[in-house]
């Protein structure tokens, strides 16, 4: 069993490989704050170690998995710590959200937080000990239409895509240097983490004043307050802030609000006194 057990283990660990990229949340979901603890820090530096190209969800992406974001695994800490002992899992997925890779538990049971959780982490590492990263491309490129956490679509796929897709918050992240989500400059989150593709529709959008005005693809990606919206540039296009409700953000540094209303979004802006109204196809990928 014990031999088995291994064996299985390998296998899975041989499965990253075939992944370009890794992504990665720059602030965990149990975390209070980006980087806390230095955790998302530590946990990139061991991977850069293994050999790894790996981005948080805060930072410009390359082109390439900017565009077709199964290019890369997405990497997270999860959190099953109890009462009294700290414990840490490495877990990696696909852009379907499926589980590629999980390494053994890490635990600790040190009292200081900054100090257990770090011990956590370390011990989970073991299970990737002596692991060295070398790219080994699929035969074929898995492509999604509909998006997960990890993951985006092709932008060829998600131009096709005629339905939108709710938007949900994912977990914060904050700019780690300037720009790296799809897209974040990939998405960015701007990455993610944790991002979206705004579609172009075929037809414009009429807007509340009679101006018509043509959408434009963009990819969504988390921030620590919101969402950041990115062209394949990829360059920063819009800012949207959290409200207290979910359906809608406010667009930073512009007089908007970006709102789902009868299963659509709509950005919805004033420009030079007159207000301008657009459809968003949006597809976010948890």
């Amino acid at each position: 069993m014990l031999a088995l057990s291994m064996a299985v283990s390998v296998n899975a660990q041989s499965e990253l490989h075939q992944y370009k990229y890794i992504l990665m949340p720059y602030q965990f979901d149990f975390a209070k704050k980006p980087d806390q603890y230095r955790l998302n820090t530590l946990t990139r530096y061991k991977l850069k170690q293994m050999g790894f190209d790996v981005y948080f969800d805060n930072e410009t992406l390359p082109a390439d998995v900017a565009s077709d974001r199964c290019l890369a695994a997405f990497a997270d800490v999860v959190n099953s710590s109890g009462f009294l002992t700290t414990k840490l899992t490495v877990v990696f997925k696909d852009c379907q959200n499926t589980v590629i890779y999980s390494t053994k538990e890490g635990s600790s049971k040190t009292k200081e937080y900054d100090k257990a959780y770090k011990e956590a982490l370390n011990e989970a590492f073991i299970s990737l000990s002596g692991f060295k990263y070398s790219y080994k491309p699929k035969k074929q490129t898995k492509t999604s239409t509909s998006g997960v956490t990890p993951a985006v679509a092709t932008t060829a796929t998600v131009a096709a895509a005629t339905q939108t897709t709710p938007m949900t918050n994912t977990s914060p992240a904050t700019t780690v240097p300037p720009p790296p989500p799809p897209p974040t400059n990939s998405a960015t989150k701007e990455v993610a983490t944790t991002t979206a593709v705004v579609t172009t529709a075929a037809a414009a959008s009429q807007s509340p004043s009679g101006t018509t005005t043509q959408q434009e693809i963009l990819y969504a990606q988390p921030t620590a307050n919101g969402y950041q919206l990115v062209d394949s540039t990829p360059k920063i296009v819009y800012v949207l802030q959290k409200t207290q409700h979910p359906d809608i953000y406010i667009v930073k540094g512009k007089d908007g609000v970006v709102y789902k209303k009868d299963g659509r979004w709509s950005m919805d802006e004033y420009i030079n006194g007159k207000l301008q109204s657009k459809v968003m196809n949006i597809k976010f990928f948890d």
